[in-house]
């Protein structure tokens, strides 16, 4: 099982410094069907071919395991992860990327909102690594950029609130990881961007964590991957 150990209390006490801080962070609109969306001041996005159109039906190219109260993988046409545990648990597909942009629909089935999950590029093949780069949203409407590694989630865009995200239920989730470009959008809108050149490549997946003693249940749906790059403007 791909688990690693973190305290979601001190997740949590730093989200709160997060929302209290001003954070600076870019807003904008992505449109529909546009092919380079510009992303910043200085940069535009260009996605490219599909290189995975994944509707979850192919299991033996995902992580599916289970162990105590924590399952992971493939069920129906979705990727879920239920877990019961204060670790972000982690499952990823076969294949290794670089360059890429992912599009996925992610829904909360359980009723808490304290704890977080997303999508991880970059990921380590060693099950037993936190490498990678964690995009996260929250089920009280937070989200953050994080970097793994070393046994520790490291925050690139620390815990902010925002009000595109929807609370406990269905969001559309953008992530980009292109050269050390970083970028996600939630329905539709940009809401954190950084530069970060640790990790170049890596595995694609999907992570979760709740607070100790409560229940994280979400599934992932309708996953895409493209092919990425980025121009200045």
């Amino acid at each position: 099982m791909i688990i690693q150990r973190y305290d979601l209390s001190a997740m949590i006490e730093t989200r709160w410094g997060g929302w209290i801080a001003l954070i600076a962070l870019s807003l904008a609109l992505l449109v529909a069907g546009c092919a380079s969306p510009p992303i910043s001041p200085n940069v535009t996005l260009t996605v490219g071919e599909v290189l995975l159109d994944d509707a979850f039906n192919r299991p033996f190219e995902w992580d599916n395991r289970q162990q105590g109260g924590v399952r992971v993988g493939v069920e129906g046409d979705t990727y879920r992860i239920v877990a019961d545990v204060s670790s972000y648990v982690r499952g990823y597909h076969v294949a290794r990327h670089d360059d890429v942009v992912i599009d996925v629909g992610v829904t909360q089935l359980s009723p808490d909102s304290v704890n977080a999950y997303g999508v991880v590029c970059r990921g380590s093949s060693d099950p037993a690594s936190a490498n990678g780069y964690y995009f996260l949203i929250s089920g009280d409407g937070a989200f953050s950029i994080r970097r793994g590694r070393q046994g520790d989630l490291q925050p690139i865009v620390h815990w902010s609130r925002s009000n595109v995200i929807n609370r406990g239920g269905f969001n559309r989730l953008r992530v980009v990881c292109v050269a050390d470009y970083l970028a996600l959008w939630v329905n539709g809108q940009l809401v954190a961007q950084a530069r970060d050149d640790v990790y170049r490549a890596g595995r694609v997946g999907f992570t979760a964590t709740a607070r100790d003693g409560d229940l994280i249940d979400v599934v992932f749906a309708n996953l895409t991957i493209s092919a990425g790059s980025i121009t200045p403007r």
